[in-house]
């Protein structure tokens, strides 16, 4: 059922996780979205669109679609923190897709949740004018895990996976469970096994290096904490094999910390902003500029020019 409101380190620890996910939720002002578009009966299925400012609107805007984290079990679609502005100043479309999480789905569900929402948002998204057949995901934690897996295992989103140009990734962690469950001490690895489970199979299929190699998106930006060794480890491992699969990706690991990667992007001074600069003028191609894609441009040319 479709229902439309209209609206105005080595040693991070599992519990870490929870907790950045609760200080974001409690710091990241909640934004009033333009559309909501429901998927499903759960509160959860659902997701908030953003249009374009009326100076900013392009014909046939791009989509950005932020994937939130939360360990699995928890996060909230309304908390977008400064993405909402950064995606809408450069004349953009902007959602952020909800999803059940545990105890009232498994990971599996959460995947499918995402890939019907997904579905139902290019359709409706696509009666405003919206290009639908450009889209970046961005995910952060259990969200860019979530995000990666949408974007390589083509079970999930079948021909609609066409639509999805670009991935960008903050902060992930889960890219290859397997391994991150071998290489983390007791207490991260109680939080991978608690929601992956012991088995190797079911690791491995929910692990986004298992897939990638036959139908991908073709340009990824992996953004990460530059020094925490998991995060380090997990996204090296997805760039390898991207690469080896012959994709487009840059990894970068910035200053900061699993909460202000996700709470600070788009904001003056955030390391990233170039590189997802990059990637937005790639999967807009030439528009033209107009005062909000040149406002943006100056934005991210100060960034740069104060980490220089």
């Amino acid at each position: 059922m479709k229902v439309y409101m209209l609206k105005n380190r080595r040693r991070f620890f599992g519990g870490a996780l929870l907790a950045a996910a609760i200080v974001t939720m409690s710091v990241a002002a909640a934004r009033s979205p333009d559309l909501e578009v429901r998927y499903g009966e759960h509160p959860r299925q659902a997701a908030d669109l953003y249009l374009p400012d009326i100076e900013c609107l392009q014909p046939a805007a791009p989509l950005a679609v932020f994937i939130h984290g939360g360990a699995w079990r928890i996060g909230d679609r309304r908390y977008v923190a400064h993405k909402v502005e950064w995606f809408k100043e450069s004349g953009w479309a902007f959602a952020s897709l909800g999803y059940r999480v545990l105890r009232d789905a498994p990971v599996e569900e959460q995947a499918r949740d995402l890939a019907e929402g997904l579905r139902t948002l290019r359709a409706e998204a696509a009666k405003l004018g919206i290009d639908t057949d450009r889209i970046v995901l961005v995910g952060h934690s259990a969200g860019a895990h979530l995000a990666a897996l949408l974007a390589s295992d083509q079970r999930l989103l079948a021909d609609d996976l066409a639509a999805v140009r670009a991935v960008i990734l903050l902060d992930g962690a889960g890219y290859d469970i397997d391994r991150q469950v071998r290489e983390s001490g007791p207490v991260l690895r109680r939080l991978f096994t608690g929601v992956f489970g012991e088995d190797l199979e079911r690791q491995r299929a929910l692990s986004p290096v298992t897939h990638v190699g036959d139908v991908d998106a073709p340009l990824w930006l992996i953004v990460h904490d530059g020094n925490r060794f998991d995060a380090v480890s997990q996204s090296a491992a997805l760039e390898l094999a991207l690469h080896a699969a012959g994709r487009e990706v840059q990894r970068v690991g910035i200053p900061g910390n699993h909460r202000s990667i996700n709470v600070d992007f788009g904001t003056a001074g955030y390391a990233a902003n170039d590189k997802v600069a990059e990637i937005m003028a790639r999967v807009a191609g030439s528009r033209g500029e107009n005062s909000c894609t040149a406002r943006s441009g100056r934005m991210t040319a100060n960034a740069g020019l104060a980490q220089g």
